[in-house]
């Protein structure tokens, strides 16, 4: 055994060590990627199913909306508490969802919630007010009216404004699966 031959031996198990430690570099790299890729392509799904049911709940509310100002310019009277269906956007506020949205639909779609809490809050105190002193005869004509006119401009409000909510809404789904077929092409 010479000296050529160690220098040889050691040559070779240090490339030897080196390749496999350049082999499990790439590998390392190659999981983060893929990991990374399909972490967004969960974000992706994930946007895009809250947008379909927030959308759908936005759509309800639109039609409560419609019924009740219907209902109040027929009878100018309402008289009965007004409720919004809101478990899409609670569940996708409280799960941090939302962040996954453009920030104006985000606070476009906070606004809107926000009202439909006004209503259902003023609604709820004229229906409390019911039977006490504040309602009496000779009172309760005079201020039922006064709280249907405020009740049913938030509601022309919200009829005018969810239109167009409903319409951001759309277009966060459209990035959204736009970006999730962009994504499967290159995965291909």
């Amino acid at each position: 055994m010479t000296v050529a031959d160690v220098v040889t031996g050691i040559l070779g198990g240090l490339i030897g060590v080196a390749l496999t430690l350049l082999g499990v570099i790439f590998a390392f790299g190659l999981t983060l990627e893929h990991d990374r890729n399909k972490k967004k392509a969960e974000e992706k799904e994930t946007r895009i199913r809250i947008a379909k049911a927030i959308r759908l709940e936005l759509e309800a509310n639109l039609k409560i909306v419609g019924m009740n100002r219907e209902k109040q310019a027929r009878e100018q009277k309402t008289g009965l508490l007004i409720l919004f269906p809101s478990g899409a956007y609670l569940s996708a506020l409280n799960g941090g969802f939302l962040s996954l949205f453009d920030p104006q639909v985000q606070y476009d779609l906070g606004a809107t919630y926000t009202e439909f809490k006004w209503v259902e809050t003023v609604s709820a105190r004229v229906l409390s007010m019911m039977g006490g002193v504040d309602m009496s005869m000779s009172n309760y004509a005079e201020n039922m009216k006064a709280f249907q006119v405020i009740i049913d401009k938030q509601m022309e409000r919200l009829q005018e404004e969810i239109p167009q909510v409903l319409k951001d809404m759309e277009s966060e789904l459209m990035n959204a699966e736009e970006k999730r077929h962009l994504m499967g092409s290159r995965s291909r």
